[in-house]
């Protein structure tokens, strides 16, 4: 009865036109059907929905792990005071005890919290090659996650072995790779939020970190950078060998 009368609201609700780029429609279909949706409004409802919850993962994931930097600043200072005291001794590894035991009950409840529901796949992935996995008519359990990787992968060998100097590397953030894996955002957004500590260690090497918060994904690097899109264009065709050479263009 309650699904009923859900499904009632929903049929007097107000719909609205909304705009999408033409390579997510395939993503919005996938998720639809995946999640036996009746129509592209759930979608976008499920989509949104799934973003906030992200959104407020992420921030607790960020105070938890200021609250353990601290909680080891403590540990520090109290290892750091000399005392043949064995109850000092004992209060050191007691509050070390329970600092990890914090550390784990904390972290445990941030990533049941964040966790993403990604699609299990058995595809052997070093069979499918980038032209059968971007092809417009073949669709893959688990693809939206390889376009990613496979992307994230050839900026990196892009930043590493070809540009020729630092405003000439791009760095990886949800429109760069979103651009180049023609993924939609949210999956995108995920995708760098359970691969951090990847990405950053990425921009650290090539000084493209948040130059006011280090240890924050967004970077404004890339307004550095003279032509993102031919950049991306680059990438997709040299890298993923996918779409035409970007020097036709100019």
């Amino acid at each position: 009865m309650r699904k009923q009368l859900f499904a009632i609201i929903k049929k007097a609700d107000k719909l609205v036109s909304v705009r999408a780029y033409s390579e997510d429609k395939e993503e919005l279909q996938n998720i639809q059907d995946e999640l036996k949706l009746s129509g592209q409004p759930d979608v976008i409802s499920h989509l949104i929905e799934n973003y906030k919850k992200s959104q407020l993962a992420f921030k607790e994931l960020k105070e938890a792990k200021k609250r353990i930097a601290e909680l080891e600043k403590m540990e520090d200072s109290i290892e750091s005071k000399p005392s043949d005291n064995q109850n000092q001794y004992l209060t050191v590894v007691e509050f070390r005890q329970q600092m990890e035991d914090f550390k784990n009950s904390l972290l445990s409840k941030v990533e049941t919290k964040s966790e993403i529901k990604h699609e299990k796949s058995d595809t052997d992935w070093s069979r499918i090659s980038n032209q059968e996995l971007w092809h417009p008519d073949k669709k893959y359990r688990g693809g939206s996650i390889e376009k990613i990787e496979r992307s994230f992968e050839a900026m990196c060998r892009y930043n590493e072995y070809a540009a020729k100097n630092k405003y000439a590397k791009l760095a990886i953030t949800n429109q760069t790779l979103r651009a180049v894996s023609r993924v939609n955002g949210i999956n995108v957004k995920q995708w760098l939020e359970e691969n951090y500590e990847t990405v950053i260690e990425e921009h650290k090497q090539y000084g493209m970190l948040n130059e006011k918060n280090p240890i924050l994904l967004e970077t404004y690097y890339n307004k550095k950078v003279f032509n993102v899109d031919c950049l991306v264009k680059f990438i997709r065709y040299h890298y993923l060998g996918l779409g035409e050479d970007p020097k036709k263009d100019e």
